[in-house]
C-alpha cells in the first residue's frame, strides 16, 4: 500500500507481546484535504484490520464525536491514542502538524512508528513465525 517505512522502531515492546499484534493508531494529515482524507484513513483501517490489527482511526473519531476546534479534536484523538501500542502512518504525515505531535508523543513513549505498509508486512512475518 505505501512505499517507505518510517523512522522510529523500538521493537522490544512488540516482541514481548508474544505473537499478539499491537493495537495501532492511524496517524496522517486531515486538515485541508478533501473529506479530511477519509479514503486514506478508511483504507488503512480496513487493510490493517484484515491483517488482524485493532486500530484507532481519528477520522472515525471525528465522524462519531465531531469537535469545534482543531485543539479539541487533538485532545480527543490523543486520549484515544493512549490506548494503543504503536503508530501506523499515512503519506503526508510529515507535513501534518497533528500527525507530527502524535508521532512525537509516540517517540517519547518509545512506541514503534511505521508506515501502514510496514505493519502489513510485520503481520505476515509474525503470522509465519508463530
Amino acid at each position: 500500500m505505501l512505499t517507505q517505512s518510517l523512522w522510529y522502531m523500538p521493537m522490544a515492546g512488540i516482541v514481548n507481546m508474544k505473537n499478539k499484534l499491537p493495537k495501532l493508531y492511524i496517524s496522517g494529515p486531515m486538515t485541508g484535504i478533501v473529506d479530511k482524507n477519509a479514503i486514506a484513513f478508511r483504507l488503512a483501517a480496513i487493510c490493517l484490520g484484515s491483517k488482524g490489527y485493532k486500530t484507532v482511526n481519528p477520522w472515525d473519531l471525528d465522524v462519531k464525536d465531531s469537535r469545534e476546534t482543531w485543539e479539541e479534536c487533538l485532545r480527543r484523538d490523543i486520549k484515544e491514542m493512549m490506548e494503543c501500542d504503536g503508530i501506523a502512518t499515512l503519506p503526508g504525515c510529515q507535513k501534518s502538524r497533528g500527525a507530527q505531535l502524535e508521532i512525537g508523543i509516540a517517540k517519547a513513549l518509545k512506541w514503534p512508528v511505521h508506515t501502514v505498509e510496514y505493519w502489513e508486512k510485520y503481520a505476515l512475518h509474525n503470522k509465519r513465525s508463530s
